[in-house]
């Protein structure tokens, strides 16, 4: 309980105002780690304790109760977003339904974002065009794992569309998984 201290609280928070990069891609937070966030931006009166945060790579799992407080770490001027998203999805409904999750607050949190990356397993991807149109000011994307049976999608019109969704657009590389030369 850093905060009850207010000499500990401060040195906490100078200390987060030095972080710059965040990385969690080791798995989702432990409830403990949840709660541990939750009652320190609760504490800080809803702000987070990395304010100067610039790049976050995540592993954004099933349990949403889990993502919560990595959301709440976000700052409004974080510049890079490296998203995993866990495949063991029961569909690819449910799947988009946690890519909504995961970054419609950021697009809400953060409009300063220069460069978000996604990499997912198996999903089509004309179902990411609605989610990273919200993104204005992106100006690098990159996608990885679009699944190729899932014929017809990300068509040249898709990518064109995308392209006039996202206006400062400059980097565009998508990985495309399981094409065998049948272009039907």
């Amino acid at each position: 309980k850093v905060y009850l201290q207010l000499d500990l609280w401060e040195r906490f928070l100078y200390y987060g105002s030095l972080v710059r990069e965040l990385v969690r891609h080791s798995g989702l937070l432990s409830p403990g780690e949840s709660t541990a966030c939750q009652v320190l931006v609760n504490h800080n009166d809803g702000r987070t304790f990395l304010p100067n945060l610039r790049t976050l790579s995540w592993f954004h799992g099933r349990d949403e109760e889990h993502n919560e407080p990595i959301i709440m770490l976000i700052p409004p001027n974080l510049v890079t977003l490296n998203l995993w998203m866990q495949s063991q999805y029961a569909s690819t409904t449910d799947l988009i339904h946690a890519m909504e999750t995961a970054l419609h607050p950021v697009a809400e949190l953060c409009p300063s974002l220069r460069t978000l990356s996604i990499c997912l397993q198996y999903i089509n991807g004309e179902s990411l065009l609605p989610l990273i149109h919200r993104f204005k000011n992106l100006h690098d994307l990159r996608v990885n794992h679009i699944e190729w049976r899932f014929r017809g999608y990300f068509r040249p019109a898709s990518v064109r569309q995308l392209l006039g969704s996202v206006p400062n657009l400059r980097g565009l590389g998508i990985s495309v998984v399981g094409f065998s030369g049948d272009r039907n």
